[in-house]
Formats: structure tokens, sequence, C-alpha cells
């Protein structure tokens, strides 16, 4: 015997893989964690200062012989104006001018095979290096 769920019974809420928490901004943006707009408020305010434009989120398509393939959501493109540094709990990234960046927000837990090559595809789809800010610091490898 088949079970089937009743319409009318709401959904449970199924647990966050990753155990990210959404949320948006005073602005209204909306963002798939804490992290990631963490990051993306400390670039806005370099951009207020002027060491860069206001970031924006990218989409970039891949495609191949006019065949979709794949896409890759950037968390922040921007364009470096002065040179600046940005210092997060996981490393510290020097930012030059005149280089256009497209970074992405990683903890240790969310940089996925299928991530690193989506990183891959931009370098050899666009030429683009894709800037990886991690949230924490990668735990060391035992052996």
């Amino acid at each position: 015997m088949i079970k089937t769920q009743s319409p009318n019974r709401a959904r449970e809420a199924k647990p966050r893989k990753y155990k990210n928490q959404p949320c948006e901004d005073s602005a209204g943006n909306k963002y798939p964690s804490l992290a990631e707009r963490a990051i993306v408020e400390k670039l806005r305010d370099f951009a207020v200062r002027g060491y860069c434009t206001n970031p924006t989120r990218g989409v970039y398509r891949f495609e191949l012989n006019s065949i979709e393939i794949g896409k890759y959501t950037s968390d922040a493109d921007f364009e470096c104006l002065r040179d600046f540094t940005l210092i997060t709990r996981g490393g510290i990234y020097e930012f030059k001018a005149g280089q256009k960046y497209v970074c992405d927000v990683k903890s240790p837990i969310t940089e996925t095979t299928s991530s690193k090559l989506r990183v891959k595809m931009m370098r050899a789809f666009f030429g683009i290096t894709v800037c990886i800010i991690a949230t924490f610091p990668k735990p060391a490898k035992t052996k």
C-alpha cells in the first residue's frame, strides 16, 4: 500500500543540509546565509568609502554549442577602485585597484566538488578567477 500525504496537512520543514540560516538585510536583499550577508555588507562599506563599486550578484551561464550546461551565481561582483584589504575569520584578502573581482563566500563544508568544478568552469569559459572568501579557516588534515 502506498501512503499519500493529505494536501491539507502542513508540510514539515526539512532540516537544512549545510545548517545555513537564510536572511535578509534592511534593504530587503535576500542571502542564503548569515556569513554571506556579513561579507557582502563589509564590501558595501568599502564601496561607500570609495574603495570599490557596489557589489552585485552575478549570474554566468555555461553554454557549449548553443546548449546550456550549467550556471554559476556569484555572491559579489565588483570592480576595485583603490587597493584594500578584507579581513575575515577565514583569512586576509588583498584586492588591487583596477581589477574586477568575482567572489564566492564558502565555509569548509560548502566547498563541494560541484562548487570547485564551477569555479574551474568560470576560468575555462570566461577567463575569470573566482575569489573564494572562507568564513572559517580550513581544519587541519590529520593522518
